[in-house]
């Protein structure tokens, strides 16, 4: 035999938090906690596209490349053609949430360049002798400067 309802003289099974479809009104909504914190997070969301004027990556990628010379930032070689892998974050998205839309964030970049400062190790210096790994650590320590400002300035921290 299913479940019944938690209410009083109702016979009908449950649907969800021990209530029937017919009582779900009666359930207690989260925790003040739990509301503050949706809330934040919503609001957070909201603040990176205020901050920079773009929604998406995409569109902050095609407003690069149609406003920047296409040369490596690293090397100074031409990149022919474009390629979301052209486009590196100086400071990661996943941990600089609010620096993820700022186009001052990204560099254009050829792919392997890409892929050597992303997952830096020692050994890299001699495969890729012409990536000035010390220029993209300097670059790096610079914007997390700005980004504490940043966050200070709008009240974020």
């Amino acid at each position: 035999m299913a479940k019944q309802c938690k209410v009083d003289g109702c016979d009908s099974p449950i649907f969800a938090k021990n209530y029937c479809k017919y009582h779900q009104y009666k359930r207690r909504m989260g925790t003040k906690r739990k509301r503050e914190y949706k809330y934040a997070r919503e609001k957070k969301k909201s603040l990176k596209k205020a901050y920079f004027g773009f929604k998406t990556q995409i569109e902050m990628f095609n407003h690069i490349w149609e406003t920047q010379p296409h040369i490596c930032f690293i090397t100074g070689k031409p990149i022919k053609e474009y390629d979301l892998r052209n486009f590196m974050h100086v400071l990661r998205k996943g941990q600089y949430t609010y620096f993820k839309l700022n186009p001052e964030n990204m560099r254009l970049g050829l792919p392997y360049v890409h892929h050597a400062v992303d997952n830096f190790e020692e050994g890299f210096r001699e495969i890729y002798p012409e990536i000035d790994f010390d220029k993209w650590f300097n670059l790096q320590e610079e914007m997390k400067i700005k980004y504490e400002q940043f966050k200070e300035e709008n009240l974020l921290a």
